[in-house]
């Protein structure tokens, strides 16, 4: 779907809901943000925006930035972090096509948006419900990097997150789809779970965003060692409730390989002596040491208490 001619002789875009959930944002790269939003190419775009904000200066700054807007639906946040704030904004969708996500302060480039379209349009899937993700340049101080991404299968994501949910772009049939979890970890993490059991979820081979690199991202782009250390310190029954969950609502809507292989990795968990021992190991020794380090990547795989 791209730009059509209605009977009036009028050419109609693709709508794309952007959703935007903010916290104490920089405000010169929100504004950033924003104008790069407003660029983008062959596309309507309607911004859905949650600010989890409570301090009385950043409300006043984000009124004065909507005055200059008339396509910006603004609420106060649920205040319960970024996860819940993504999901809040998912129910708030209207009528449009498309459903992206945005970090507060992040550049987008004018072809992000109708570039993911036509990434979809494309895919192998006779469904509607489907999303696209890439790898981002990433922007620090004035250095434009590019770190190449690939695609990945479900059974990773069984155990870490593959995406990142700046770079998401689903169908409206995607965003009906979703039912939030409270064992979810992240929203990103969860929506590619959902998409990737039913094949849906595409790589995009192109960077399409200037994703910024600094002290006080949220989450942020994992280096090596910050997926180590996020690895260990991580609780493990985090990780296996996600997953149960996952299966309960999922289960028989996910293609029946990837079933499959879920209902084995839970069931590991449930009769490994093994790992229980290890979760026994790991909660009494030091989380720094190198024998710990092998074990917690072990129960991610294997058995976790």
């Amino acid at each position: 779907m791209y730009g059509k001619i209605d009977c009036g002789g009028n050419m109609t875009y693709p709508k794309v809901a952007i959703l935007l959930a903010t916290y104490n944002p920089r405000f010169d790269y929100l504004e950033e943000l924003i104008s790069s939003l407003h660029r983008q190419e062959n596309v309507e775009i309607r911004i859905y925006w949650s600010d989890d904000s409570n301090s009385k200066e950043i409300q006043g700054r984000v009124a004065s930035l909507m005055s200059c807007c008339d396509n910006v639906m603004f609420y106060e946040g649920p205040m319960e972090g970024a996860k819940n704030n993504f999901f809040f904004l998912l129910n708030k969708v209207q009528d449009e096509d498309y459903v992206a996500f945005a970090d507060q302060d992040d550049i987008w480039l004018s072809n992000r948006l109708i570039s993911q379209i036509s990434t979809l349009e494309g895919a192998s899937s006779d469904s509607r419900l489907k999303g696209t993700f890439f790898s981002p340049y990433l922007l620090k101080s004035s250095s434009v990097q590019f770190r190449e991404g690939k695609d990945f299968g479900f059974q990773q994501l069984l155990v870490h997150n593959q995406v990142q949910g700046c770079t998401l772009l689903i169908t409206r049939e995607a965003a009906n789809f979703i039912v939030a979890s409270p064992h979810a970890i992240m929203h990103d993490w969860w929506i590619a779970l959902i998409l990737k059991s039913k094949d849906a979820l595409f790589f995009e081979s192109k960077p399409l965003i200037l994703y910024r690199i600094h002290d006080n991202n949220t989450v942020g782009l994992p280096s090596l060692k910050k997926k180590l250390s996020n690895f260990i310190r991580r609780p493990p029954k985090i990780l296996v409730n996600q997953n149960r969950d996952f299966l309960n609502l999922y289960g028989d809507k996910m293609v029946v390989e990837h079933r499959r292989s879920l209902e084995a990795w839970l069931s590991i968990y449930d009769n490994s002596l093994l790992a229980r021992g290890l979760g026994i190991f790991i909660d009494n020794k030091r989380r720094d040491s190198f024998l710990v380090d092998l074990g917690r990547r072990v129960l991610h795989t294997v058995k976790i208490p």
